[in-house]
């Protein structure tokens, strides 16, 4: 691949743990990232953020701004004048799709990928339309909650005013390429934006609502995409990867934070696309200021975000419905963290 052969060894140390994009199959990026972690993984430091949690309990009461936008977005409906469907919250195994939400973007076609997954592309099929049956469950369309119908200025109107631009991040949107993207493996790209965004909800509640100077590295470190080029099946293989990651890399190491960001990923699921596009914005961002790390805007940013402007409701419902799902508990770390606390 020539855009690794044109890096520098210390651009590739610092950026990535996977120093060998172009020769390791899926299989052996897992074998080599399990072992990494297991050689990277601190008990000492686990067992101390363990008993010194001051500063953890006040990041786990932290009141994340997407929960207000939820309720934001809540009242301007109720206050709006005609029917439009809205799934009961709570009630997400029934959940029924609507109008895709419209954003000032680049328009692309529906359905597409990110061209920065393409140093895997190798490994798997193309395709042109996402597989019908990949274990993201489809919608029910019974038991909805009618309520108002918006028509698409409404709804434009509405998600701009719940989820601003900046004038920055308006900027980079209109510098982005007009890419149309041949999906290569639909499901793994959607847990890669999962993945990622998880990253993100760390950082982001680790740092009360704001980012640092070492933001970057933090959520290139928790993410297995960014860090390993490493592709899921399911979101129990995401969740399970990120709450393990978390308990090794960052500055705070505890299991009850690690699961609380969970919540964090789901409420700006909740909020829908624009909300995962902001969050990709604010990482381009970040990157774009690092040394080294600018580089995974051209491998994954950048192209995600183009690619999420294009998921529909439906999609990012079935996939909140499948991280709900989920069941994360100590056993997924990979140590027995409970022996750990007794004994901390």
């Amino acid at each position: 691949n020539k855009f690794f052969s044109a890096l520098h060894e210390y651009e590739m140390v610092r950026m990535i743990d996977n120093l060998y994009p172009d020769t390791l199959s899926n299989s052996e990026i897992k074998i080599k990232r399990a072992e990494k972690e297991e050689e990277d993984f601190n008990l000492d430091r686990y067992a101390s953020d363990f008993i010194f949690d001051d500063m953890v309990q006040e990041l786990l009461h932290y009141n994340i701004p997407w929960k207000a936008c939820l309720e934001k977005k809540e009242q301007l409906i109720l206050n709006m004048d005609l029917d439009h469907i809205i799934p009961k919250d709570g009630d997400n195994k029934n959940l029924q799709p609507a109008e895709n939400i419209e954003i000032p973007s680049i328009k692309i076609k529906q359905d597409t990928a990110p061209t920065g997954l393409k140093m895997v592309s190798t490994r798997v099929l193309k395709e042109d339309n996402p597989p019908k049956n990949e274990n993201l469950e489809k919608i029910s369309e019974e038991n909805i909650n009618v309520k108002k119908k918006l028509n698409k200025y409404q709804r434009q109107e509405m998600e701009e005013e719940v989820i601003p631009f900046t004038e920055e991040e308006v900027s980079y949107l209109m510098r982005l390429p007009k890419k149309q993207f041949i999906i290569n493996n639909f499901r793994g790209t959607l847990l890669g934006m999962l993945d990622i965004l998880y990253a993100f909800s760390y950082d982001f509640r680790a740092n009360l609502g704001e980012h640092t100077v070492e933001s970057f590295w933090t959520i290139a470190k928790i993410s297995s995409t960014l860090s390993w080029f490493d592709t899921f099946d399911t979101p129990q293989e995401v969740l399970s990867s990120c709450c393990r990651r978390s308990i090794i890399y960052p500055l705070y190491r505890n299991w009850e934070l690690s699961v609380k960001v969970i919540e964090d990923v789901i409420a700006i699921l909740k909020l829908g696309k624009r909300a995962i596009l902001k969050c990709f914005l604010i990482m381009k961002k970040l990157f774009t200021y690092s040394e080294t790390h600018h580089h995974l805007n051209a491998l994954y940013i950048d192209d995600y975000c183009i690619w999420v402007q294009s998921l529909t409701r439906k999609t990012i419902h079935s996939l909140i419905r499948n991280v709900r799902n989920v069941e994360i508990n100590k056993n997924n770390s990979g140590w027995d963290l409970e022996v750990i606390e007794k004994e901390a």
